[in-house]
């Protein structure tokens, strides 16, 4: 069972296990080997410990002492075993007819049933007995289905500003749940304090200790400075640490993936779509490889990449953005203009400037306009809406008297 905050509860009768130095010394191995997460030690503790209260029942050697078996025993057995015969298999055996146990009386599916078979292997192993059988097999049956893009847009549309700020940050970068509730203010610092039109951002997956750089959408972007300015106008003062995944009425405090997992299966639930986390990732890599190709998809979304596994460096900030922007379009769940749609914004206004005897290049210099295209064309577009606005207003007052802009060349 997990807590709010993603951590999980460890039996008391679990916890009881820590003593015994089989035990200490097998999860100091797993800490040190995996990502060191307090829930992946947590999670193999009270897997062992389900393992050990079945073997006192069902396996006759450990049904024979006059205590209930702890993990020395376990081992001790094994180990006796292999004394007796060098090719014992016995901790394998046992292992195997757990997890029949598992799939049968346990009633759990076989993909779990292998996982925690996994990790009792791993027990035996660390304690030095070897196990040579292969792994049982697990077919995983479920077959992931990715809702439209529409039904999708409609859960976007019932969503509030900290549900949106969830969905794009799940959206826009492919990102694990459990990466994406962790993320800190330090994260998009850079990119947000120097209003980049695309939040950048990089960092190391907890779970596969894996490097990945991604964006946020222009809408997500623009959606996330709006939120941290009604936090602060709330009186959060927004520092490193702070959270990004915020309680709506807890400032400053992360929530945890399983707060994560009911706000999306709610929201789903409000569109009438089945939907969790996981989906949107899967749904990055379906929509960006054909665009941009496998690699870069992986290395945006923290994936090991067939062939070269973790070992590979990320691109640059540039490339990065660069090729964001081509999936941009695709993913964003609101109707974003490309950079060809915004050129030719820019170059419409100013062709019409132009014709009516104004220097739009002009305007921008004196309005102080940088070399952002889209900041250009928004300025521009603004300006000749206000000039035709004037001429209207001048054409009811005097008739049409007032000569007509002529027509405008888009080529």
């Amino acid at each position: 069972m997990e807590k709010d905050n993603g951590a999980i509860y460890v039996k008391p009768e679990a916890e009881k296990l820590l003593k015994y130095k089989a035990v200490d010394i097998w999860l100091t191995d797993v800490m040190t080997e995996r990502t060191g997460s307090t829930k992946t030690r947590a999670a193999y503790l009270n897997y062992f410990h389900s393992f050990v209260v079945w073997a006192q029942s069902d396996m006759e050697e450990c049904g024979r002492l006059d205590h209930p078996a702890t993990p020395n025993d376990i081992v001790g057995i094994a180990v006796n075993k292999l004394r007796e015969d060098i090719m014992s298999d016995w901790a394998e055996r046992a292992a195997k007819k757990w997890f029949m146990w598992m799939c049968s009386g346990g009633g759990l599916a076989r993909t779990t049933a292998k996982t925690r078979y996994g990790v009792v292997r791993s027990f035996f192993r660390c304690n030095r007995i070897k196990f040579i059988g292969k792994t049982p097999s697990a077919t995983v049956r479920t077959r992931y289905i990715i809702p439209d893009k529409e039904k999708l847009q409609k859960m976007w549309k019932v969503a509030d500003l900290f549900e949106k700020i969830r969905i794009g940050l799940l959206n826009d970068t492919g990102m694990r749940p459990e990466d994406a509730v962790n993320l800190d203010y330090e994260i998009i610092r850079d990119s947000f304090e120097e209003n980049e039109e695309y939040v950048y951002m990089t960092n190391v997956s907890e779970k596969e200790d894996q490097p990945f750089a991604v964006c946020l959408t222009r809408t997500t972007t623009q959606l996330m400075h709006t939120y941290f300015e009604l936090r602060m106008k709330a009186g959060e003062v927004i520092a490193d640490g702070t959270p990004i995944m915020t309680r709506k009425h807890s400032p400053g405090q992360h929530i945890g993936t399983n707060q994560l997992y009911r706000d999306i299966l709610e929201l789903g639930r409000k569109a009438g779509i089945k939907i969790s986390p996981k989906y949107f990732r899967k749904r990055f890599r379906t929509e960006c490889s054909p665009i941009i190709g496998r690699d870069a998809t992986m290395k945006m979304a923290g994936w090991k990449i067939p062939g070269a596994g973790s070992h590979y460096f990320l691109p640059p900030k540039s490339k990065t953005v660069e090729l964001y922007k081509r999936v941009e379009r695709i993913i964003c769940l609101e109707d974003v203009a490309t950079d060809l749609d915004i050129a030719a914004q820019k170059r419409m206004a100013a062709e019409m400037l132009r014709a009516a005897g104004l220097d739009p290049e002009g305007l921008l210099t004196d309005a102080g306009i940088g070399d952002n295209v889209k900041d250009q064309a928004d300025y521009l577009t603004k300006q000749l809406v206000g000039l035709m606005n004037i001429v209207k207003v001048a054409n009811n007052v005097h008739g049409n008297n007032i000569p007509k802009m002529g027509p405008v060349s888009l080529v």
